[in-house]
C-alpha cells in the first residue's frame, strides 16, 4: 500500500480514499478483505478531505473485483453521506452492508 501511495493517489473523490497494494504484492495476501476507517470530521488526505479510508487486500483477481464493487457503491453521494453521518459502528456496518 505504501508503494502504491508513492506512485498513485488513491483518493477517489466524494470524501473517500481506497488505498491498496501493487499488483506484485498480491502473492503475499493470505486472505482477501477490506478494512474501513471512518473519520466523521474528515482528515487531510493529500490535497483532499477524506471521511472514509477503505484499505483493500486482495489475492489473485479478488483485488479488482473488490475495488470495482466499492467504486460503484461509493459513487452514490447520498449513500456516502449516510455512511459518514452514521452515529456508531453498528449503524455504519448496517448501511455499508446494504
Amino acid at each position: 500500500m505504501l508503494e502504491k501511495e508513492k506512485s498513485d493517489i488513491t483518493y477517489i473523490g466524494n470524501g473517500i480514499a481506497i488505498p491498496h497494494g501493487m499488483n506484485e504484492a498480491k502473492k503475499y495476501v493470505k486472505k482477501s478483505g477490506i478494512s474501513v476507517i471512518h473519520y466523521p470530521n474528515g482528515i487531510q488526505y493529500d490535497e483532499n478531505k477524506a471521511y472514509l479510508i477503505i484499505g483493500i487486500a486482495g489475492g489473485d483477481n479478488d483485488h479488482l473485483e473488490i475495488l470495482q464493487d466499492l467504486a460503484v457503491k461509493l459513487s452514490d453521494e447520498d449513500y456516502v453521506d449516510t455512511l459518514v453521518k452514521a452515529s456508531n459502528m453498528d449503524k455504519f456496518l448496517e448501511i455499508f452492508n446494504q
